[in-house]
């Protein structure tokens, strides 16, 4: 600290410089269950506050075979960059909401046995990010929709609508039983896309926080409240303290906070609404309508025979659940509407109590009935929130377009009773006249006879079982094989193959041959031309490195031919000397032989 302060004194401290050695960490352990093959859960997901702008790198502990980390500023709602699945080290700015750290695995082919999953950070810096909250909370409940993908026009796999009656945040995942399917998950509000994520047999948006219409109603009332105050300060905290008391009474959410910390509230929520409501005059705002769909991209999801087969049969059972709730709407009593009021009261109380076990029983059956045919095209949505929060979370199937066919059909039915079975004994007269020519025993006549109803009879005596038993006897005289599947065709109607057809035929496969042809030569002059660069960029690396090579030997031959001519002047006056002290040594052994030859002669 002494050292950010004033960074001139460090240079007067020697220890200043094991400040760049030192290293900070800290870690946040969690534990999870038993996993089974092929599965996805979350494991973690905290809010952590930044306290000043660090360069911070994160490490995973972990027995888990696949297991990634995401980092999402809360501020800006953007993931911070990774490189192969992993979070590398990245300079965290401080901002005002922190960053949601979220891991999520998969087990792969084997189950994975229960464990502990440790996240460290590391800084050089003291002061590391801490959460947002007291403890780490490892208790998730999950919401899983797993059904048979059955392709459409618009290449939608699934749409759920979302309601929540408090701010909840949640994950979504969604995987599929191909792994090689490109698939886009996205979260709409009011139709209008909020969030989206792109994946490959696999998608996931680590954190959505889902805002509830009844919070904006909450901040509606608040700044009716502040606005139409009076000046006096006292008249203003009561008003807004019974407006948070009528609101908690209405949304049923505790606002409970201490008296002390209680006037700072309330003018840091005056200020920002009565600003907002001075920008906002006359505008209200729009309520929260969430949905959730997944989109198939470039028609990535083909079925092979076997799926084909699956899905055709899927149909027909979608078929007949439709045929089967429309004869219960027929046979249904006249008295229904007088307790109708009386019904839709318990349902609106036992609904909440309903929707998880709903969920968990229509997870159960699902999975039981994927696990028995494992030929069809599955696709499995996962919700995650806190399991405190879950109540607050309800998500529903979007089942308008059959809810508004079968609104229809029961308005008609109100109004013209007996309409469906009139219309289904115009079909049976239409099948018998011109499907049954050739039978024997036509069922025209017996068949109107015991569909119209007696005077005696009520609406609730339907002759549905005498319609389905005529049905089955008579089935295998009228029904007639279906071709359809084994016919190909290129148009939607037949034409007589004629001359002219033909020689239409032949220009259009020469027209394409000579395209081919055209595009085939652009492609070998495309090739060759590349190939030619090729060479010529080859030849003209191999002079560039030639001339270089020459240089060097230049350079080389010029140091060289000055080293030997130092050689050669250090070599002559080594002869020179050589030579001197020869021709001293001789002239001392001649001065010596004169000495010694006067010696003798005396």
């Amino acid at each position: 600290e002494m050292f950010k302060r004033n960074p001139d004194s460090a240079e007067k401290f020697p220890c200043s410089e094991d400040e760049r050695c030192k290293m900070y960490f800290t870690d946040y352990a969690v534990t999870y269950a038993n996993q089974a093959p092929h599965a996805w859960f979350l494991i973690f997901r905290e809010v952590f506050i930044v306290p000043e702008d660090m360069l911070i790198f994160t490490k995973v502990f972990t027995t888990i075979p696949f297991c990634r980390l995401h980092v999402l500023d809360n501020d800006t709602q953007e993931e911070m960059p990774n490189a192969f699945f992993k979070t590398t080290s990245h300079v965290y700015p401080k901002n005002k909401n922190g960053y949601t750290f979220v891991a999520e695995a998969h087990t792969g082919d084997q189950p994975v046995a229960a464990g502990k999953w440790t996240l460290r950070f590391i800084s050089s810096q003291s002061a590391l990010p801490f959460l947002s909250r007291e403890a780490v909370n490892n208790i998730y409940s999950t919401l899983q929709f797993k059904e048979y993908y059955i392709p459409n026009k618009e290449f939608l796999m699934f749409r759920y609508f979302v309601k929540v009656t408090a701010p909840h945040t949640a994950t979504l995942q969604v995987q599929t039983s191909k792994s090689d399917v490109f698939i886009k998950l996205q979260v709409l509000d009011n139709e209008k896309e909020i969030k989206s994520v792109i994946g490959k047999g696999n998608a996931v948006i680590p954190v959505f926080n889902f805002q509830s219409n009844q919070s904006l109603l909450s901040s509606q009332v608040k700044t009716e409240q502040i606005t139409q105050s009076s000046p006096k300060k006292g008249l203003e905290t009561r008003r807004l303290r019974k407006a948070s008391r009528y609101l908690s009474k209405d949304i049923k959410i505790s606002f409970k906070t201490d008296p002390v910390q209680e006037a700072p509230v309330i003018k840091i929520d005056e200020s920002f609404l009565l600003k907002n409501s001075e920008n906002n005059v006359g505008s209200p705002q729009q309520s929260h309508q969430y949905s959730i769909e997944a989109l198939v991209l470039h028609d990535s999801w083909p079925l092979t025979e076997s799926e084909s087969l699956v899905v055709e049969e899927l149909k027909e059972k979608q078929k007949d659940e439709i045929k089967v709730k429309k004869i219960a709407h027929i046979h249904k009593s006249t008295g229904r509407s007088k307790h109708k009021a009386i019904e839709k009261t318990e349902k609106e109380k036992s609904h909440k109590e309903r929707t998880l076990h709903e969920s968990k029983e229509r997870t159960a059956l699902e999975s039981q009935d994927h696990s028995e045919d494992l030929n069809a095209p599955y696709w499995i949505l996962r919700i995650v929130s806190e399991q405190k929060d879950a109540e607050f979370l309800e998500v529903k199937k979007d089942t308008r377009r059959v809810d508004e066919i079968r609104a229809m059909k029961e308005a008609w039915e109100s109004a013209e009773p007996g309409r469906a079975v009139k219309a289904f004994q115009e079909r049976l007269r239409f099948i018998n006249k011109y499907a049954v020519r050739d039978s024997e025993e036509p069922i025209a006549g017996a068949g109107t006879a015991d569909l119209t109803p007696r005077s005696g009879e009520t609406g609730k005596q339907a002759p549905q079982t005498a319609i389905d038993s005529r049905l089955k006897t008579e089935k295998n005289k009228w029904e007639l094989i279906d071709l359809s599947p084994y016919t190909r065709k290129t148009r939607p109607e037949s034409v007589l193959r004629n001359e002219s057809i033909i020689q239409q035929q032949q220009i259009r496969k020469e027209e394409e041959i000579n395209n081919f042809k055209q595009f085939r030569t652009l492609v070998l002059e495309q090739r060759q031309k590349e190939e030619n660069d090729r060479i010529s960029l080859k030849k003209s690396i191999l002079e560039m490195y030639e001339n270089l090579q020459a240089s060097l030997d230049e350079a080389r031959g010029r140091v060289y031919s000055i080293r030997e001519a130092y050689r050669d002047r250090l070599l002559e006056a080594e002869r020179k000397r050589e030579e001197e002290l020869a021709a001293q040594e001789a002239a001392l052994k001649a001065e010596q032989k004169k000495k010694n030859a006067s010696k003798k002669k005396k």
